[in-house]
């Protein structure tokens, strides 16, 4: 696995998890 693979594969979980906590902030 390259750097840029897996730094894409920690970016896309990072929003993952963003997207997951402001959507528990409004339920």
């Amino acid at each position: 696995m390259k750097k840029r693979e897996i730094g894409s594969i920690v970016f896309s979980l990072l929003v993952c998890i963003h997207i997951f906590q402001t959507f528990l902030l409004y339920f």
